[in-house]
């Protein structure tokens, strides 16, 4: 008697789809990649501009951030590691699924976000960032901090392709790490702004240049058991604008 091959990884038949579009549909540009570069450009020039040295009011919330108690320090790691995770879970499943236009967007988004934050801190601090600095913040903390940016613009580069769940699960894990980070010192509360500024300039560029609304190919509507319950498809929107996936 022989049995079928099934393969490891399988779409889900039922629920909510990690992906908002089937593999090959059609990507389109949209006007809202180009206001969305412009509104990160904007007050990210004006955040590094007041960033260093950090103003009164910064420097009188930096104080109130060393007085929480440092017993909270493993609940601001977890927020941090927290968008490390979902950085992982979003890479291994497009591996797994073969979204290949998914690992674009990220890589290229990462390697922007990269360069931005690097030379950004390299205007704003005088000096090149070493691995700490890009890492941990370094001693003093690092504005922006580069590893936040990186993993910020994974989870906005992924966003346009992800149910309307996962990209608000994503805005969540990026918000808790923006936190997480200034309560642990690693960069100023500018710095954590500027930081996410510098990952929406970076996946708003590659979204510019490799287009980002999936149009097309949509997932199957499901049938109705046999027990008489039905499984309600999902069905993605696939005419939202960058800006709409990128605050829902």
């Amino acid at each position: 008697m022989s049995t079928a091959h099934r393969p490891l990884w399988r779409p889900a038949t039922s629920g909510v789809p990690f992906f908002a579009a089937a593999p090959g549909g059609r990507r389109e540009r949209s006007g809202s990649d180009v206001l969305l570069l412009v509104v990160s450009l904007v007050p990210g020039l004006f955040l590094a501009a007041v960033a260093v040295p950090p103003s009164g009011f910064e420097q009188a919330m930096i104080g109130v951030v060393d007085e929480v108690p440092t017993s909270l320090d493993v609940l601001w790691r977890l927020g941090a590691a927290t968008l490390l995770l979902w950085v992982v879970v979003v890479v291994l499943t497009a591996v797994l699924r073969r979204r290949g236009e998914v690992l674009v967007d990220v890589v290229l988004t990462s390697l922007t976000s990269l360069g931005l934050a690097m030379v950004a801190q390299r205007l704003l601090e005088g000096s090149w960032p070493n691995v700490s600095e890009i890492l941990t913040g370094g001693s003093t903390g690092s504005v922006p901090l580069v590893v936040l940016a990186l993993g910020a613009g994974v989870s906005f580069a992924a966003a346009p392709h992800l149910s309307l769940p996962f990209r608000r699960f994503g805005r969540w894990c990026v918000w808790g790490a923006a936190a997480s980070v200034v309560m642990l010192g690693s960069t100023t509360p500018t710095g954590a702004l500027l930081s996410l500024l510098t990952a929406v300039a970076a996946a708003s560029t590659v979204h510019l240049v490799l287009a980002s609304t999936m149009n097309g190919a949509s997932w199957p509507t499901l049938p109705v058991e046999p027990a008489g319950t039905v499984n309600f498809p999902v069905v993605p929107s696939t005419h939202e604008s960058s800006i709409v996936k990128l605050i829902i």
